[in-house]
């Protein structure tokens, strides 16, 4: 388990996220209790935008009886704000398609009034 984490720690510093999740989980099925490679996948999967992911195994963490747990309560409120941003963003995104849609429907004669004519 040791050996994937480390490899894990080296992807992560090459920034090759994804590797870095594989040989993090990797490390985790040996031992599902290693808390470098569970945090170390939490950032990975943070970077590649699995912010569900990266809250889970930062949440898993704070469950150990460690005696500072201030980094992982840091962690995970950076993700739940990044989960509320971007859940603003989507919201916004759909409104505003909505609001395209209903514009365009809109300027547009019905199908209605076309067959009448």
């Amino acid at each position: 388990a040791d050996l994937h984490s480390g490899l894990g720690s080296i992807h992560l510093l090459q920034r090759n996220f994804g590797e870095a999740v594989k040989e993090c989980s990797l490390a985790l099925e040996i031992n599902p209790y290693a808390i470098k490679a569970r945090q170390r996948r939490s950032k990975a999967y943070e970077m590649t935008g699995n912010l569900l992911g990266a809250l889970a195994d930062i949440r898993f963490l704070m469950r150990f009886n460690l005696p500072d747990k201030s980094a992982f309560v840091a962690a995970e409120e950076k993700i739940v704000e990044k989960l509320r941003s971007v859940s603003a963003a989507q919201k916004a995104a759909v409104e505003e398609k909505q609001a395209k849609l209903a514009e365009a429907a809109a300027a547009q004669p019905s199908l209605a009034v076309k067959l009448e004519r």
